[in-house]
């Protein structure tokens, strides 16, 4: 048995070795757990089944890669991704890497678990319309892999500002995507993540 001399290590140190354990244990390199999750932990949300209310957020699988190593989790988020620069004015053809790399893995490893696609505007979107336009380049690419869509207001551009969390700049946003979701024959949740920190005032503005 292996033991690991906890005063040697930091905090962070200690996080990433659990981290490490834990993905070891959910891809089964390590299985310790072989109970069924219960049944009575599921819950329908959305139009979707999720086996328990845990799932992970991105950071853990920016590029798509790591989705089934966390098949124990209810649902993986993905991204940010966001579209390439030069194809900014077009729906047509391939974008960002990440978003080049998800797709490639996604049709080469299917999602064994709910896949959330985090989809966010370029971080040098000047105006409303390229924010509408990065956002609805990565929602059409992703909309057949993903299962729902996640939409952070608070990811702030090169200038320190959030786009998202002017009230026009969502508007405009969510009314394009609902739109083109309306051209796909399955429906796809669309959701909206808030600051913790936003004012309630702030919030029922945007909504």
């Amino acid at each position: 048995m292996m033991t690991v001399p906890i005063k040697s290590y930091g905090k962070f140190d200690l996080f990433w070795i659990v981290f490490a354990i834990f993905v070891r244990i959910n891809s089964g390199t390590m299985p310790l757990f072989k109970k069924k999750i219960p049944e009575s932990l599921g819950r329908s949300v959305f139009g979707l089944r999720f086996p328990h209310p845990v799932g992970i957020t991105p950071g853990a699988d920016p590029y798509g890669k790591k989705y089934n190593s966390f098949r124990s989790f209810s649902f993986v988020e993905i991204g940010p991704l966001s579209p390439s620069e030069e194809l900014r004015d077009t729906l047509s053809g391939a974008s960002s890497t990440s978003l080049k790399e998800a797709i490639l893995n996604i049709r080469k490893h299917p999602p064994r678990t709910l896949l959330a696609a985090n989809i966010a505007p370029l971080t040098n979107a000047p105006d409303c319309e390229s924010v509408t336009h990065d956002l609805l380049q990565s929602f059409t690419f992703m909309y057949d892999f993903a299962d729902l869509f996640i939409i952070d207001t608070f990811r702030k551009n090169n200038d320190g500002v959030a786009p998202l969390q002017s009230a026009e700049f969502l508007s405009e946003s969510m009314d394009a995507l609902i739109d083109m979701r309306f051209c796909y024959d399955n429906y796809k949740p669309i959701l909206i993540r808030v600051d913790n920190n936003i004012r309630q005032g702030s919030l029922a503005g945007l909504l």
